[in-house]
């Protein structure tokens, strides 16, 4: 899509399209409200500054929206509104070797007992192998700094999810 075609949606469309792009409602009515915008780097940077203005309800929806990685079957039932954005994001999983995915799936349920949200990572690009480092690394935080790294990387995960509307 361009950024005159973005502008010209309904406000349903639009939200329908910023919810492909980040699950957060309150981040979406902000980008709905934004609208026009006056090209691809006016939409991304109003992207990141209304992310700026959420808190850690609006982080949670969001978090809400994600598989667990690895969880491919997942991402097909739950999230098919989202599968044309989110396509590949974990595309790297899908050839991992057996005990690669299962200490993923060990893994990202400790982080969930410990957190309380999921492992969000911004997965383009990375092997299994390396989110799964990233993974036994972030286990190790405490609650504020992994809710502050999983903010940061859905909002990657976001901006990615907008160059790929456009």
């Amino acid at each position: 899509m361009t950024i005159s075609e973005i502008n010209s949606l309904g406000n349903e469309a639009l939200t329908k399209l910023f919810t492909q792009c980040c699950a957060a409602q309150r981040w979406v009515v902000q980008m709905v409200a934004g609208v026009p915008y006056q090209d691809a780097d006016d939409m991304k940077n109003r992207a990141v500054s209304y992310w700026q203005q959420m808190n850690e309800d609006d982080w949670m929806e969001a978090f809400l929206a994600h598989p667990m990685i690895g969880d491919v079957q997942s991402l097909r039932e739950k999230y098919a509104d989202t599968l044309s954005l989110a396509a590949n994001e974990q595309s790297s999983t899908h050839g991992a070797a057996d005990h690669v995915l299962k200490q993923l799936a060990t893994y990202n349920s400790k982080y969930l007992d410990k957190f309380g949200f999921i492992f969000i990572v911004f997965a383009s690009n990375k092997t299994a192998e390396q989110m799964l480092d990233l993974l036994l690394k972030r286990i190790h935080n405490n609650r504020d700094v992994e809710l502050k790294n999983a903010a940061d990387e859905q909002l990657k995960i976001t901006l990615l999810r907008i160059e790929k509307l456009l």
